[in-house]
């Protein structure tokens, strides 16, 4: 069994602060070719989560705000901004769906935010 405690959290975020990225990872998936990844994704502002999207049918994207605050954007494909979410733990709006096949980024605009990432497998770098 897995836990995840204020303790993990804390740890990812410190390592996050000191990480070039600005941002660390905890997977909670044992391996990259599972059928659904979950991840623990600790920001720190400046880090850069360039826009991408995923080329697969069925592969939303869900974001789940544990700590802090982040604003997640969807573009068309020339770049134009679609939509955006402001994820803020503190005021309840933790959650946000991306659909598959968007473009998608996210921004952190708090020191130590974490979000728990959900989305299809099998990850494909």
């Amino acid at each position: 069994m897995k836990e995840i405690d204020n303790d993990t959290i804390i740890s990812l975020c410190k390592k996050a602060a000191l990480s070039p990225r600005k941002r660390s990872h905890f997977n909670l998936h044992d391996a990259l070719d599972e059928d659904l990844q979950r991840l623990l994704i600790a920001l720190q502002p400046g880090t850069y989560i360039r826009p991408h999207k995923h080329p697969e049918v069925y592969k939303k994207e869900t974001l789940i705000i544990l700590k802090g605050s982040c604003i997640c954007l969807t573009f068309d494909d020339k770049g134009t901004i679609q939509s955006h979410c402001t994820l803020k733990a503190q005021t309840g709006s933790y959650i946000c769906e991306i659909p598959d096949l968007h473009w998608h980024s996210l921004i952190c605009l708090e020191e130590n935010s974490v979000v728990l990432e959900f989305k299809k497998g099998p990850f494909i770098p």
